[in-house]
C-alpha cells in the first residue's frame, strides 16, 4: 500500500510542476476548481493529502485544471474528465477511491438529470408558446 505521505509528494508535483495554485480548506464539501482565464493560474482548494480518499478528491479537483475536457460546455463531460484524469494519473488507485467517484458521479449524475428535466420543459414551453403563435 502507498503511503499517505508519497501521494501527498505527488499532489504537491503535480502543483509545482504545472504552476498551479493551491487554497487549503477543511471541510472535503469545499473542494473545488475555481474557473481561470487565458495567462492566469488555475486554482484549486481541497482538504490536505492524509489518507487515499484525499488523495482522490485532490487529483479530482486537478484533473478539472488539467484534464482534457477542462472547457467543455456541459459540467457532467468536466466531472467525468476530471475523475478520468484522476485515475489516469494516480500512482496508485485503489477500489476505495474507485468507489468514491462513483458516487461522486452518481450525484454528479442526478444534478444532470434534473437540470435537463428543466431545460427540456423549457423549451417544450417555448415550443408550444411559438406554435400558438403561428395559427
Amino acid at each position: 500500500m502507498i503511503e499517505a505521505s508519497q501521494m501527498r509528494e505527488h499532489v504537491e508535483r503535480v502543483i509545482e510542476e504545472n504552476k498551479i495554485t493551491y487554497r487549503p480548506v477543511e471541510r472535503i464539501q469545499q473542494s473545488r476548481c475555481s474557473p481561470w482565464r487565458a495567462g492566469e493560474r488555475p486554482v484549486v482548494q481541497f482538504v490536505p493529502v492524509w489518507s487515499a480518499l484525499t488523495y482522490a478528491v485532490a487529483l479530482h479537483e486537478l484533473g478539472h485544471a488539467l484534464g482534457r475536457h477542462v472547457n467543455h460546455v456541459d459540467d457532467i463531460v468536466r466531472e467525468r474528465d476530471a475523475w478520468d484524469w484522476a485515475r489516469a494519473n494516480a500512482i496508485a488507485w485503489t477500489p476505495k477511491m474507485e468507489r468514491l467517484a462513483a458516487m461522486c458521479m452518481r450525484r454528479a449524475n442526478k444534478k444532470w438529470d434534473a437540470w435537463m428535466k428543466v431545460l427540456n420543459a423549457m423549451h417544450e414551453r417555448a415550443d408550444r408558446a411559438i406554435n400558438s403563435g403561428c395559427e
